[in-house]
């Protein structure tokens, strides 16, 4: 019976070594395809950018090219290797056309839609994108990649600065609204003067450095996300204080990544992993040295006061010998 139940562990016991070995294998097995899945698509990329970079253009791998047409087909694969689809290969979106040269008279419609990858997040944010000011004003060319460019688009993990996903952020944005040709690409109203509008905001290519323009220009969302519902001006934000008071709007916007950092430091700094990044009036201030100042405050006016007092208790004497 011994013998039995030991031989009955023996075989569990090497089971489980066989499907761990396995699991191993599998796993290793499935780092060695990814690894040939990325070289691959670096190799189909390189050679898509012999011809859609800058150096193509200046030095046309092919005779007979449409240098004018190729010029606004151009790709930065320094910024490419950095986006959110440096893994991918060309053709992943947009489609087997493009592996052969020339390129079908419909390439540009083979293109995939972002949705058709991003389903997931695509069911929260295409009802939001129908309310925005851009599908509202009734701009039928208007579409993810108007503002997200997906050669060149990072996450936000992956800048690690505030001040990095604000000139992201707000770069898309000014690429069309301080740009009357690509504005004329979407719409044929008159571009409004962004300075212009932004006349009532004091400094406003300060505010434009520290912070998005969706900041002002969305509603908060409850769970901290960024909301596709972009405001038309008339609705934006303009009370001051959301942003510059000590429960900044920005803790959860801008900032909402660094929330759970202390909001007091050692030293007394309010919201101290902002001002790490930038100064913002009211919400980066020093409780110590408000304390202080309360203080210095009340001792001035009870300096005042006693004075005060003093003079008139003198007063009253001076009569009173008289």
């Amino acid at each position: 019976m011994r013998l039995a139940r030991l031989t009955a562990v023996v075989a569990v016991i090497g089971a489980l070594m066989g499907m761990s070995s396995w699991a191993l294998a599998a796993d290793s097995g499935s780092g060695d395809a990814d690894a040939d899945a990325a070289k691959k698509a670096q190799q189909e990329r390189a050679e898509c950018l012999t011809c859609h970079s800058a150096q193509g253009l200046q030095n046309p791998p092919r005779q007979g090219m449409d240098l004018a047409k190729l010029g606004e087909l151009l790709v930065s694969n320094d910024r490419l290797q950095k986006s959110v689809h440096a893994d991918f290969s060309c053709e992943d979106c947009h489609g087997a056309v493009v592996a052969t040269y020339p390129h079908g008279a419909d390439a540009r419609a083979q293109v995939k839609s972002c949705p058709e990858c991003h389903k997931p997040m695509a069911r929260r944010i295409v009802p939001e994108f129908k309310d925005s000011v851009h599908v509202v004003a009734h701009l039928p060319n208007f579409t993810c990649s108007s503002c997200h460019d997906p050669h060149t688009w990072q996450k936000v993990s992956s800048l690690g600065s505030a001040r990095l996903t604000v000139r992201q952020d707000n770069a898309m944005c000014r690429s069309c609204h301080e740009n009357d040709a690509r504005f004329a690409q979407f719409t044929p109203v008159t571009r409004h003067d962004l300075a212009d509008s932004h006349k009532w905001l004091p400094n406003p290519d300060l505010h434009w450095t520290a912070v998005r323009c969706i900041d002002c220009h969305t509603a908060a969302k409850d769970d901290g996300g960024v909301s596709h519902v972009i405001l038309p001006g008339t609705k934006a934000e303009r009370r001051c204080v959301e942003c510059h008071s000590a429960n900044s709007s920005l803790r959860s916007r801008l900032y909402r990544s660094k929330v759970e950092e202390a909001q007091v430091n050692t030293i007394g700094f309010l919201n101290a992993y902002i001002l790490n990044e930038a100064y913002v009036l009211g919400v980066t201030r020093n409780q110590w040295l408000d304390w202080a100042s309360v203080a210095i405050l009340a001792l001035l006016v009870a300096g005042l006061g006693g004075h005060g007092l003093l003079r008139f208790a003198s007063n009253m004497l001076r009569k009173g010998r008289k």
